[in-house]
């Protein structure tokens, strides 16, 4: 495996995709990408003042995304090539979107762990991904306890 992509939401369950990309990475010498999408948030008919308050909270999510994402590639990818990305879209086009401008070989994801209001949508998001990724999807399960008793 050259490339892993391994999107992440930050939940613990998502965090298990992560642990497995080290390992397969370890093992062919791969790189793991670590990806964070920013769901788009709507704007339309705020007042002005409204306005800057979203959008100064969007600028401190995107930045606490930064940092923990630069914290996961330090403590959890030690030892293996990783780098990580933010982009902004919907989950499951802006995944597949990445995989293919990557060129990745494999995407590596948990089946739980997707925010609640894309869990709400018809088919979770690792399930969508699978049907339509033209790349192999590893499924984390969810319950899956680490090997070194995190999680």
């Amino acid at each position: 495996m050259k490339k892993i992509l391994v999107p992440t939401d930050f939940s613990e369950s998502s965090l298990l995709g992560i642990e497995q990309a080290r390992r397969l990475a370890e093992l062919s010498g791969g790189e793991v990408i670590l990806l964070f999408v920013e769901e788009p948030v709507w704007r339309g008919g705020l007042p002005k003042d409204l306005l800057e308050v979203m959008e100064d909270y969007v600028k401190a999510l995107h930045q606490h995304a930064q940092n923990r994402l630069q914290e996961l590639v330090e403590r959890d990818l030690e030892g293996v090539r990783a780098r990580f990305e933010i982009c902004s879209g919907h989950a499951v086009s802006a995944i597949l979107e990445r995989a293919q401008r990557h060129q990745v070989d494999l995407i590596c994801m948990a089946t739980q762990g997707w925010t609640a209001h894309l869990q709400s949508a018809p088919g979770s998001v690792t399930e969508r991904v699978v049907r339509r990724s033209e790349v192999p999807v590893l499924v984390v399960p969810s319950h899956q306890k680490q090997q070194d008793g995190k999680g």
